[in-house]
């Protein structure tokens, strides 16, 4: 029975630290993802732990953009904190570990607008390196800050649609 109680602990206490290592508010299937790909718990247990930790406010859920997203609670710091050494460190471990080649599989795409006299230059990085540049000819006003704002809030997403338009691929994202 004891034993039962410290397991539970430590698995709510390891959903807290994927929680606040993730730093952004996060969906249930991203949670799911990582605790089934590692197999630190099942799925039905975890989303009963979820739910206990919401309701001792441990975790709150957050609505954006029609999504339910976790995130710690104060209350869920200051327990991670006071507890965070009860977690296997084999299981941070591998939690890194994991994180690090999703990183890797993840390469995170950005862009730099640079508006000139006579043209907007875009440049989409991967990794700092420039993987693709595009000069457009002036665009009105409201045109170079849609740009400018699509380009800084979607790079990825532009970048695929681009890459999948010259090589006539279907996008998959």
């Amino acid at each position: 029975m004891m034993k039962d109680i410290i397991e539970l602990a430590d698995n709510k206490l390891l959903i807290l630290y994927i929680v606040k290592k993730l730093k952004h508010p996060c969906s249930n299937n991203h949670i799911t993802d990582i605790i089934l790909s590692n197999n630190f718990l099942n799925y039905f247990l975890l989303q009963q732990y979820l739910i206990e930790l919401v309701e001792s406010n441990y975790l709150i859920i957050i609505n954006f953009k029609n999504k339910e997203l976790y995130k710690i609670a104060p209350l869920g710091k200051k327990v991670l904190e006071m507890f965070q050494n009860r977690i296997s460190q084999f299981k941070i471990d591998c939690f890194n570990n994991y994180m690090s080649t999703l990183d890797k599989k993840n390469q995170v795409i950005s862009s730099k607008v640079n508006v000139r006299t006579d043209n907007i230059e875009i440049t989409f990085l991967k990794n700092n390196k420039t993987i693709l540049n595009l000069n457009l000819p002036n665009q009105s006003k409201n045109q170079i800050q849609i740009i400018t704002q699509n380009c800084k809030d979607n790079p990825d997403q532009i970048y695929n649609l681009i890459l999948s338009s010259i090589t006539n691929q279907k996008n998959d994202t």
